[in-house]
């Protein structure tokens, strides 16, 4: 039998054997080698479970609102600024905030560290944020 002939064979048989497989007959693809090299064959073998593929995993984490998104944001930020610390004292300085990727609390350093210390710890952050933002960052 010639190449185009065997092909047209395989091609046959697997679509014989996919549409068993869809009306409920049971089948496993499995790698055979090719086919005079060119191309990759697989064959079908009835009698194993054929299963779906996994359903993609899904997003079940419910959409953050009103309080809960307000807190997960100052958790956010929180982590962000406490990597970016000194681990020992809690502090930032001005060149660890930048070196962290912290541009606006590096662009805002003098007017965040109203003390002029050098250093400032996140609730020196905070209330520069309620100070020029207001509701959005207060207690409640």
């Amino acid at each position: 039998m010639n190449r185009v002939w065997a092909r047209v064979v395989m091609v046959c048989a697997l679509s014989s054997l996919s549409s068993l497989a869809s009306h409920g007959a049971v089948a496993q693809v499995a790698r055979i080698a090719p086919i005079s090299g060119s191309i990759d064959a697989q064959m079908v073998r009835v009698g194993d479970m054929l299963r779906p593929p996994p359903s993609p995993p899904s997003n079940d984490t419910p959409e953050l609102r009103g309080q809960a998104l307000h807190q997960h944001v100052l958790d956010q930020m929180k982590a962000r600024f406490d990597a970016a610390a000194d681990p020992s004292t809690h502090l930032l300085t001005q060149q660890a905030a930048k070196d962290h990727g912290m541009g606006y609390i590096a662009d805002h350093f003098q007017q965040i560290d109203r003390n002029g210390s050098g250093y400032i710890s996140f609730e020196d952050f905070r209330s520069f944020l309620r100070a020029r933002h207001g509701v959005a960052f207060s207690n409640n």
